[in-house]
């Protein structure tokens, strides 16, 4: 595979160990610490809620800072790169500005159009435009911004096809446009998972020790999955593919919490769907409750694993009401579990109305 960072960053720092000090050098070292910030903002987005903020600061310590001081230092001197306006692309990225890096990534391309990296670069940077729009509430808006960043990743995906890292990035944009299918346009959520998974199956050839595109595809079968369900429409074809997915993840990183977190969320649209169709889901919701509970003891902070944990006790408790018992045990449960999401969530977060709306309606 191309673009492996990790291993560059390796013999780069073996050069550096044995002086090297050319201007090439420092736009390589500056690109490749550039190249593993990004991937570690990544990981850190799925990190737990409450350890994002000491994570990125030290993301930023670790590779930001020093990546940007490399491209600096190549930027003052005199013809010190032969592409200016990538490295000036590279530094905007960085610093979390994606609309300069946009700008400026196309101003590289348009000088060199098979300048693979620009492509990537421009790529992830409009479906973060994107993402944001779709923050906002601009369906419209943020369409706009994932096809322009569609089209940038396929040019880059027919230049590096045995990048996992391209293939992610396109599993990714099409995660993003199912879900504004999901809450935002209201279209057929189908079409947008069938168009994104064979970017994430790609990404898993490229690398199949890669968790992180086996858990892709997990997650646009559960999009599906809850997209089904809401129509009251068979689940249960999705649900199998969430779990084996998940599972493969699970398979390569044991300690994945995020994977545990999955397995438990199909195993909670298993009791809804059980208990829709008036059958006892009081099996899904135990595997659920050792799901999430496993997954916190690996990552005690993981608001997803706490507020599903949550509601698979609410669950227990609904069934347990309608069927005679005493719901007052899954009820407490419920309430510590929403209680813990009102401290470890992430004030700004989205997600975090819903799940105090949830909390509010075991109180009242």
């Amino acid at each position: 595979a191309i673009n492996e960072p990790e291993r560059a960053h390796e013999h780069l720092s073996a050069a550096a160990a044995k002086g090297a000090d050319s201007l090439r050098f420092s736009e390589a070292m500056g690109r490749t610490l550039a190249a593993l910030y990004r991937r570690q903002l990544k990981e850190i987005s799925n990190a737990e809620g409450g350890r994002r903020e000491s994570l990125i600061a030290e993301a930023d310590r670790a590779y930001r800072d020093p990546a940007v001081r490399w491209l600096e230092d190549v930027r003052a001197a005199d013809g010190g790169t032969e592409t200016p306006l990538f490295l000036e692309a590279i530094i905007a990225s960085c610093d979390e500005r994606p609309e300069d890096a946009v700008r400026l990534a196309e101003a590289a391309i348009e000088d060199n159009p098979w300048l693979y990296h620009a492509q990537v670069l421009a790529g992830d940077a409009w479906r973060k435009i994107g993402t944001v729009r779709m923050g906002r509430g601009e369906a419209e808006q943020a369409e706009a911004a994932f096809a322009t960043s569609e089209e940038y990743l396929r040019a880059a995906a027919s230049i590096g096809r045995s990048d996992p890292w391209v293939h992610e990035t396109l599993c990714d944009l099409g995660l993003s446009r199912a879900e504004l299918g999901l809450f935002g346009s209201g279209g057929d959520l189908r079409t947008a998972v069938e168009a994104a998974l064979p970017d994430c199956r790609a990404a898993a050839v490229a690398d199949p020790d890669l968790a992180s595109a086996w858990m892709g595809q997990s997650a646009l079968w559960v999009r599906l999955a809850e997209w089904n369900l809401e129509r009251d429409e068979p689940a249960e074809d999705a649900l199998t593919q969430v779990v084996e997915t998940a599972q493969k993840a699970l398979a390569i990183d044991p300690e994945d919490s995020r994977a545990l977190t999955r397995l438990g969320s199909a195993a909670v649209l298993r009791a809804q769907a059980a208990q829709s169709n008036g059958e006892d889901p009081t099996v899904h919701l135990a595997e659920a409750v050792a799901r999430f509970e496993a997954a916190l003891e690996l990552a005690p902070g993981r608001v997803e694993a706490i507020a599903n944990l949550g509601k698979a006790h609410w669950l227990a408790a609904v069934h347990a009401q309608e069927s005679g018992g005493d719901p007052r045990d899954a009820l407490a449960k419920a309430g510590e579990a929403y209680s813990r999401v009102q401290t470890e969530g992430e004030p700004d977060d989205p997600e975090m109305a819903v799940m105090r709306s949830n909390g509010g309606a075991i109180w009242y």
